[in-house]
């Protein structure tokens, strides 16, 4: 697949990006019914719609870099480091 976004900074350069065409949100809540869940998450895809369509090229790009910049930082301690993967295994 082709990258959509590239990178200058050469730690991530070798990091290909792709576009994401949907995402999927699992909200558990026990105070909060699920009808009101799905009100608020539609509330809030709304207004972030309206705020990521307002928003400049340069902005999205700072966004974006600061994004990848996170993702590419090492664990910190393995602890962190198996709690990512078992949270992926537990999907």
């Amino acid at each position: 697949m082709e990258s959509e976004f590239s990178s200058s900074n050469n730690a991530l350069e070798d990091y290909n990006l792709t576009k994401c065409d949907s995402l999927y949100f699992l909200i558990v809540s026990k105070k909060v019914s699920p009808l009101e869940l799905g009100k608020r998450l539609d509330n809030f895809l709304t207004t972030f719609e309206k705020t990521l369509e307002s928003m400049g090229q340069e902005e999205v790009d700072q966004h974006s870099m600061a994004l990848q910049k996170k993702m590419m930082e090492p664990h910190k301690n393995l602890n962190s480091e198996a709690n990512e993967h078992l949270a992926m295994i537990r999907r």
